[in-house]
């Protein structure tokens, strides 16, 4: 325990009379509080009690709760605060001393006034007396008392109570306090893991194992009937069969350039369409040229301008020599503006975006994007390679559960319907999006297996993809259910 260095200032008969009395009153009402926070209802519960009725312990003039959870340490609750100012001074300075008393593992009193200057790094690490004496010359402070809550040794937050006026705790508040920390981390501990995990909260409760003795039972009783209906349902649909999901497919390029705006400004023209061929360096679309050609002008007359004012004052260094420093200095303008005309004249050849590489123009509606403005980088359109094809195919978020990576799969196109072309399953959509017709879908890509077919892009077809076996009661009972849950979202 760092608790230093200021003495407490009790005599030999008050220590051998009142002290032993006021002490076992502290430590009662310390227990007292620490059955309290055992059976804290809340997180805030807990800090509201820590910060505020830990006064019946130490009376302390302001507190606040320093927490060192999820990765990160920070300001968890202020006494006499139902929210903490975030944007506060004083946050900010918490914040900081937070992270800096985060390896402080033993509890710390000190004073202001007092000389600390003697306390040696074994006992306080030099960093955190730095941090502790700043922030009390931040708030103005004369005391602190930072107690550590810890939980299997590990440091999880920290109390810290200021004191004003020069007045500071007694020792046998100080000690009462630090005998029952350990009690306050454990419920810290419990409490936050509690919020992490709510379905452990019934198993805190003492009725939580009389419920659980009778849910037990019926779950024996429903198990038995459970796996009497499963022998029957066995014996019914006992030869498993295919079982394929998928839904419509569209074939896409597996390969996308991207052509980039790589100067700012307004699309005046495009020159190309959805489906539109192009050729590596095609110019794809045209931007707007006027406010660069403005930028232009406006360079070449500020040129002009340096220009002939150091012309002139070359001229009158010839009878004034203060105007040759001033000639030299137009000189400098002269070149910054040069190089300045320069640049935008070097940018006026990105102008016009090209197609990165041969291919076939896939982004929808792009005659659209004529009057909007992009920013150095921004990709304008999207251009996929016409020989290295895949499919996609739009499987719906109820059958989505039984689609892996690796999959056989078949492609029907609507053009030679009968036919199947054989797709193996590489990529999965992570999320499902909304199409018209078809609901909430997630995109599966399948590539072709051996020699791609020659297919052209956009063509439509369906997907099927090989989800193993399974028996007839799984499929029927997959396919109710998940009817029923459109038809009970309709009730809602």
């Amino acid at each position: 325990m760092t608790l230093g260095p200021r003495p407490v200032d009790m005599s030999r008969s008050a220590q051998a009379g009142a002290l032993p009395d006021r002490r076992t009153a502290l430590l009662s009402a310390g227990l007292e509080l620490s059955r309290r926070a055992q059976d804290a209802a809340s997180m805030e519960d807990l800090s509201y009690l820590l910060t505020n009725d830990l006064r019946a312990v130490v009376e302390f003039d302001r507190s606040f709760l320093l927490t060192h959870v999820d990765g990160s340490s920070r300001v968890a609750a202020m006494g006499n605060q139902p929210l903490v100012e975030k944007k506060s001074k004083f946050f900010e300075e918490l914040n900081l001393l937070a992270g800096r008393v985060k390896g402080l593992g033993k509890p710390l009193l000190l004073a202001k006034e007092q000389d600390i200057e003697g306390i040696t790094a074994d006992l306080l690490d030099p960093e955190i007396k730095k941090a502790v004496m700043a922030f009390l010359d931040f708030s103005g402070a004369t005391g602190i008392f930072i107690v550590p809550l810890k939980s299997d040794n590990e440091v999880l937050a920290h109390l810290v109570f200021e004191f004003l006026d020069g007045r500071m705790p007694d020792q046998a508040a100080v000690m009462s306090l630090i005998n029952v920390a350990p009690f306050f981390g454990s419920a810290f501990a419990k409490r936050w893991v509690l919020s992490r995990s709510t379905r452990l909260v019934p198993l805190t409760r003492a009725s939580s194992w009389k419920r659980r003795y009778l849910v037990d039972r019926r779950l024996a009783t429903l198990k038995l009937a459970v796996g009497i209906a499963g022998i029957l349902l066995a014996v019914l649909f006992l030869l498993p069969i295919p079982f394929n999901v998928g839904g419509e497919a569209e074939v896409v390029p597996r390969h996308r350039h991207v052509a980039f705006c790589q100067v700012e400004g307004i699309v005046q023209e495009i020159l190309v369409e959805e489906g539109s061929r192009v050729e590596k360096g095609r110019v794809v679309a045209v931007l707007d040229p006027t406010e660069l050609t403005h930028k232009i002008t406006m360079a070449r007359r500020e040129l002009d301008l340096w220009r002939n004012e150091a012309k002139i004052l070359q001229r009158a260094s010839f009878e004034n020599n203060a105007k040759l420093a001033e000639s030299h200095l137009s000189i400098l303008k002269f070149k910054r503006a040069q190089a300045e005309l320069d640049f935008l004249e070097w940018q006026q050849q990105f102008l016009r975006i090209k197609a990165p590489a041969d291919g076939v123009v896939v982004t929808k509606q792009v005659q659209t994007l004529v009057g909007k403005k992009f920013t150095a980088g921004e990709p304008f359109c999207e251009i996929g390679t016409p020989g290295d094809l895949c499919a996609e195919i739009y499987v719906p978020e109820d059958r989505m559960a039984y689609v892996e990576k690796g999959q056989e799969a078949g492609l029907y196109l609507n053009g030679d319907p009968l036919r199947r072309y054989a797709l193996k399953v590489t990529d999965l959509a992570p999320k499902a999006e909304a199409i018209a017709r078809l609901g909430n879908v997630y995109r599966v890509r399948g590539v072709f297996s051996g020699d791609a077919p020659r297919f052209s892009v956009g063509q439509k077809g369906t997907g099927s993809i090989d989800a193993g076996t399974k028996s007839l009661w799984f499929i029927v009972t997959q396919r109710v259910g998940a009817r029923w849950n459109e038809f009970a979202q309709g009730l809602w």
